[in-house]
């Protein structure tokens, strides 16, 4: 960051390519009377003057406290704890949401592979079971496990944040 703003300056300095805005009485003129042999006299630094700022032409760096810019970045990190409830949160809701697909796809329930999904589905979903009363019976359940998995997201995420330490 410091490098970019110290780039931004050097940029902005450059008296070629930002014109002064003002009128010529805000570069600064030489300090004292010409000396001979010298066209201008001593000169100080130009000020070279942008429509926003005047902009000195050394460019300045600016740092900024890593501690206050990582202060909304949430600089408390998950412990082993708080992990693992927010992974059991995702995996619940995961399992919820495959659950969904497969039953609007019409999975085979005898298989294998798509029975324990299933099973596992309606044993997290059977809290919220009887949430909707829709006459179509696959929308309730869509509606029902898709209620659960975000309440199962959402307690997990309280849970995991009041876990940290």
């Amino acid at each position: 960051m410091v490098t970019q703003i110290w780039r931004r300056r050097r940029a902005e300095a450059r008296p070629e390519e930002t014109p002064p805005a003002g009128p010529p009485a805000e570069a600064t003129e030489p300090a004292g009377p010409a000396e001979p042999g010298t066209p201008g006299g001593p000169a100080r630094p130009r000020r070279i003057v942008t429509r926003r700022r005047p902009v000195e032409a050394v460019p300045q760096t600016v740092l900024v406290d890593r501690r206050t810019a990582r202060r909304w970045r949430g600089a408390r990190k998950h412990n082993l704890v708080s992990a693992t409830i927010w992974l059991a949160a995702w995996i619940a809701a995961a399992i919820l949401l495959l659950g969904i697909l497969l039953t609007w796809a019409n999975a085979n329930p005898a298989n294998d592979i798509m029975s324990p999904v299933l099973r596992a589905a309606e044993w997290l979903g059977s809290p919220f079971r009887d949430a909707f009363m829709n006459p179509d019976p696959e929308h309730r359940l869509y509606a029902s496990w898709g209620l659960a998995a975000g309440v199962y997201l959402v307690i997990g995420r309280v849970l995991s944040w009041l876990t940290r330490w």
